[in-house]
Order: structure tokens, then sequence, then C-alpha cells
């Protein structure tokens, strides 16, 4: 398997050599435009439209437009601010529906954000991003406008789960308002979609909207959320000492970026001997860091990160910020209807935490979440084989089926096996091919056949 990622990233160096874009550091784009404190949370500041030709994992993608918008924004404390976000407009689009996709960023460094990553010509250590566009082009081949803020920040909150909610909202306020500029409608029906830490953005997007955007009940369908990991302390303890436990550092910091006093309590109790090996994670995207702090001990065992091991997570100021960001901890519940995917193997978060988040929601009475529990998947399999019911649920809310009233869990042995999402499971097929043989992403828009693809040169050489 880490031969076939190796294989994939040195693929995609090779279809960008010659392809070199700004980084987000060196780009007068991410600098905050004079007289952002006086705008409103969800005003277009200034915009672009770039390149219509996106990366992927395997191929490029070739849509019709592409935007980027710097949206007016609030931090977690109410302080004015703005973020990016990416709109991107498929071949023969229908500008009534929108979906605002969430990625799992995951990490605390402005190189690593949704807006440089989805880019051709980004470097593929913004792996995540990438293959996250497998799911983007689910929604543009069906003609779906497809929204993607980078709900971290200029600052690189990642885990700052206020400040994410709201940079969420924002920019769907701003894409409602595009329609000079995008062509989409200001009615134009939304769904959001998110999985990993993209789920815990959305869910965060979900608990605020009926405080923070009100006015957007009307355009929002649901929100479909898989991966999810709603308390922080529970996963940083069930991470450590793994293979995933990259997430850790690159967490801590990223609420530090938004709690300068986290931080402070970070460089206090570090490790001396390590101090330098942790502060490499402020600057890692996800998946180099995975690499560099593999099977890490933060927590617990002789030579941690952190000496005062899991009474760490006990601090007072620590455990209070910590609380703040964690959903478990919120009293709100969404006020749209919510699809929660997860699997029992999962090995970023605990699946008792996400029964106990599906019983507390209920319990404070949600109007409308369906969880569906897979027993055979981890939380990387999930990704792939639990996106086809994600979609299927998102395309009946756009379709106008009515979502579950009240509370409805089921467990399967796959997610895959959820009603309809064959149908699903071929569009995310067919949006590879489409993007490997150039064809250009939405509805009825297939200028290559399947048969003329087994017969062309790309085919031959492939296989």
């Amino acid at each position: 398997m880490n031969i076939l990622w190796l294989l994939v990233i040195a693929w995609r160096y090779i279809l960008q050599a010659d392809i070199t874009i700004q980084n987000p550091h060196d780009d007068d784009f991410y600098i905050l435009p004079e007289g952002f404190q006086d705008a409103h949370p969800g005003d277009i500041l200034k915009y672009r439209e770039i390149p219509p030709k996106l990366s992927s994992l395997f191929f490029p993608i070739e849509v019709k437009k592409v935007w980027q918008f710097v949206i007016s924004s609030e931090d977690s404390f109410g302080n004015p601010t703005a973020f990016i976000s990416t709109i991107i407009e498929p071949y023969n689009s229908d500008p009534s529906k929108v979906l605002s996709y969430q990625t799992f960023e995951d990490a605390a460094n402005l190189t690593c954000s949704p807006s440089f990553g989805m880019r051709y010509g980004a470097p593929p250590e913004i792996f995540t991003t990438q293959m996250e566009m497998t799911f983007i082009v689910l929604a543009l081949k069906h003609g779906y406008f497809v929204n993607s803020p980078d709900y971290e920040g200029l600052s690189s909150a990642f885990m700052a789960g206020r400040r994410s909610g709201k940079h969420i909202l924002d920019s769907i306020r701003a894409v409602l308002k595009s329609e000079n500029i995008t062509g989409i409608k200001s009615d134009a029906k939304v769904g959001l979609w998110g999985y990993s830490a993209g789920a815990i953005s959305t869910g965060w997007a979900a608990v605020i909207q009926s405080t923070y955007a009100p006015e957007l009940k009307p355009n929002l369908l649901g929100a479909a959320i898989g991966g999810f990991a709603p308390d922080f302390a529970s996963m940083a303890k069930y991470l450590d000492g793994t293979f995933l436990s990259g997430l850790i550092p690159a967490a801590l910091f990223g609420i530090a970026n938004e709690y300068p006093i986290f931080g402070d309590i970070i460089a206090e109790h570090v490790n001396p001997k390590l101090a330098k090996d942790l502060q490499l994670g402020n600057s890692l995207c996800a998946t180099p860091a995975a690499l560099y702090y593999m099977a890490g001990n933060f927590l617990k065992g002789k030579d941690s990160f952190f000496p005062a091991g899991p009474d760490l997570l006990e601090h007072k100021v620590f455990k209070k910020i910590l609380e703040a960001n964690s959903i478990s901890r919120i009293k709100n519940v969404p006020d749209i209807p919510m699809l929660v995917y997860n699997g029992q193997l999962d090995q970023v978060v605990p699946i008792q935490d996400v029964r106990d988040i599906y019983s507390k929601w209920c319990n404070n009475g949600i109007e409308s979440l369906e969880y569906t529990e897979d027993m055979l998947n981890g939380h990387f399999s999930g990704i792939v084989f639990s996106a086809p019911a994600a979609w299927t649920w998102l395309q009946e809310r756009f379709h106008g089926k009515e979502p579950v009233k009240g509370c409805s869990k089921t467990v399967r042995y796959f997610n895959l096996f959820y009603p309809n999402a064959s149908y699903a499971s071929k569009a995310y097929w067919g949006g590879i091919y489409d993007s490997m043989v150039k064809n250009k992403i939405g509805p009825n828009n297939h200028t290559t056949s399947m048969a003329d693809f087994l017969k062309s040169r790309l085919f031959r050489l492939l296989f």
C-alpha cells in the first residue's frame, strides 16, 4: 500500500513538473484588504478568476470556471477577519444548486490551504485536498456549483471549531450574493458535506447556523458528515502512539493560532529535548506530518513530548479551550437535516464518541438526524466506501425527498449497501474516468467514450 501511494505521488510530480504557482505566503491575494474591519460577514472583499484546471489525486480535472473570493468573517471571539473560498463551475451548470464541500486540511500552515492545494501545479504534499477532489467531481458531474472554503482562515486555525463554522456559513452567504460574478442564484439550494476534519467544521457550521446565520435556513438542505470527531481530548488520547499521531501537533498548533495562551501552555509543558521536533508540526501539511510523527508518543510513554501525560488535558485553561472547541460540549443541536456516517473500525475517532453525540442530539430534540454505522470500514477506507451513501443522501435532499423525522440509526456491514447508493458509486468512478481522459466535467459532457478510451494510446500505456 505504501508503494502504491509513493507511485501516485511520483506520477503527480511527473504530470505537474513544468507548472509552478505562487505559495499563499507569497501571494498578495491572501493578505487582508484595507477596510476589511468595516465589512459585514459574508461580504465579498475581492475576487479573482483562476485557470479552470484543478489538481486531483491521479489526473487534473477540467471545469468551466473557477473563482476565488476573499470573504469577510469573524474569528472565534467575534473579531473581524477574512478568509478565502474557491467556487467551481462545471460545464452545463445548474445555478440553483450548490454543494459546499469542506476538505480535511489537517494542518496549521497556510501553505496547506485547500484554495492552494486544489490548484493545478500545487505540490503533492498537499495530498489531502487533491484526494478529495474525486468527491467534489461527484457534484460537478451533476451540474452543481461547488464551494470549498478555507475554513481554518488566514491564520490556519486548525480545530478552532467556532471559527470554522463561521467561515463556512459566511462562504455560503458570499456565494448566494455572487450572481453577478458566478451566475449562482440568490435562492439556490445548498447542501454541505465534509469528512474527518471537514466533518468537524461542517458540524460546527450546522450547530451555530441558527444563531450566527439564521437567514440561511431556507437555502440549506442539510449536511452529510463522516469520520466525525466530536471530542478533541478523547480523539487525542485515541491517536497517541499510533501511525496517525501526527494529527496531534497539527491540532495543538492550530488551536494555538487562535488562542495564543494555548501556545504558551504547550511551550511550558513540552519536553525540552523534543521542543524543536514538536515545532515542526506548525509547518508540515497532513501527509508529511503523518510520516514524520508516525507512532509518536505525545501523552504517554517514557520519552513522550509532554511528560505531564494525560494530565496536560486536565490543565484548567488547556481543558477549557479544548472543551470550547469540541462539539460534544456544546448544548446547541443542528437546525438542519443531518446525515452522520462512521465506521466501527475508525482509527482516528472512537466510535463511542459518535454514538454519544447521536444520543445527545436526539435527546436534545434535533428534528432530523440519520446515523449509518459501517461495521467493516475504518477512517481511510470509509471515506471512499461511504461516499456513495453521503452523495445519495444529499441527492435526495436536492431532489426534494423528505429526510427522516426525528432520529434514525442503522448498522450495516458496509455503507456501500446504503439504499440506492449504487448509482452514486458509478458516478464516482465515472468522475475519475472523466478526469483521466480529459473530459470536461459536467452533466452530458462526455467527449471521449469508454470504447474510445480502451482503444487509446493512454490505455495501452497504463495497462
